[in-house]
């Protein structure tokens, strides 16, 4: 169950480039406990609405609060510090390191508290288990491992940072229908045995319908919608905006 209290406040948040909205005065709020997941299509501000939460760009316009801090315009690595941590569409390893370096390096500069470089490789180890990675792996070159492993990998390191709020950019992305649902596992598992606070960006709408608690909609920098899945599904914004990509492909 999640709580009452937002962890987090976007308070008529703008991104601009140029002259283009990238976001347009958008207001959410993130309630401490929930999995939220935001949806949209293609260009319709989802990355970019994390990227700025998470530090990577600054806001034109508007508030960000974290645990009741605002956080608008500090850099990624005070924001990691603060307890938001995220992942990438696209997995970053580094590819000269093994399986468990690569955690190892987040869980120490990602961590509000200083660790040993021991400490740092047990936290490693742990998210390791916690996200299903198989031990025998651990001290493999990443570089072999496969996507889906790339993506757990991606996931245990936001989690080695010991977040409040977690950010997971299209994870099931480029997954085939088996990974994908070993992955929506370990989604739903991180959210009930770490009681971390999920932001989930997903294209995959039989995922979104399993794990959301709530669904916002963003098309053209704009929310057009909030509320349940089968509540946002049947807006009439919403199937506009979705058929309209179609049209468009």
């Amino acid at each position: 169950m999640s709580g009452i209290n937002p962890i987090l406040i976007v308070d008529n948040l703008v991104k601009r480039f140029g002259g283009l909205y990238a976001l347009n005065k958008v207001n959410l709020d993130v309630k401490e406990g929930e999995i939220l997941c935001l949806i949209g299509p293609n260009g319709s501000g989802k990355t970019t609405l994390v990227n700025v939460i998470t530090g990577v760009y600054k806001p034109s316009e508007g508030k960000i609060i974290f645990n009741g801090t605002e956080i608008t315009g500090l850099k990624p690595n005070q924001i990691v510090k603060l307890g938001i941590s995220r992942t990438y569409q696209i997995p970053r390893p580094f590819l000269s390191m093994t399986v468990v370096e690569n955690v190892l390096v987040a869980a120490l500069y990602g961590s509000k508290k200083r660790l040993s470089i021991t400490d740092a490789k047990k936290k490693a180890e742990q998210v390791l288990e916690v996200v299903g990675y198989p031990k025998p792996k651990w001290n493999m070159p990443i570089k072999n491992e496969s996507y889906i492993n790339w993506k757990l990998i991606e996931i245990a390191r936001a989690l080695s940072t010991d977040p409040k709020l977690i950010f997971l950019d299209e994870p099931f992305a480029g997954l085939n229908p088996t990974e994908v649902d070993t992955s929506l596992e370990v989604v739903e598992k991180i959210h009930k045995e770490l009681k971390v606070t999920i932001v989930l960006i997903e294209h995959l709408l039989r995922c979104v319908k399993k794990v959301a608690q709530r669904v916002v909609v963003l098309n053209n920098g704009i929310k057009i919608a909030e509320g349940s899945f089968e509540e946002v599904i049947n807006n009439d914004q919403v199937k506009e905006a979705y058929l309209g990509e179609e049209r468009a492909t």
